[in-house]
């Protein structure tokens, strides 16, 4: 029978020895690859020397949020340029 341990973390019961992914862990993962994926997109280029490990789950939220929103900003920005091209901006 294997030996079990309660992940600290999560509470989860892990089996010592095998690899345990905290749900947090993995929200943080999927974080991490979304703004990968959105810097790309936007971007056109690939930052391998952020590290965006180093963040805490609330900050990669907070930076996925700020993203998004500058190219909500800025999609409204064309979209008022191309409707009034007379208005300066």
């Amino acid at each position: 029978m294997s030996e079990t341990y309660t992940c600290p973390d999560c509470g989860a019961l892990a089996v010592i020895g095998t690899p345990h992914q905290c749900k947090s862990n993995r929200n943080k993962l999927q974080l991490i690859e979304v703004l990968r994926r959105e810097f790309r997109l936007s971007t056109g280029h690939v930052y391998p020397d952020l590290n965006l490990s180093l963040l805490d789950e609330a900050s990669l939220a907070a930076f996925v949020r700020l993203i998004r929103n500058l190219d909500s900003e800025k999609r409204s920005a064309m979209r008022r340029a191309q409707l009034q091209p007379w208005r300066k901006i």
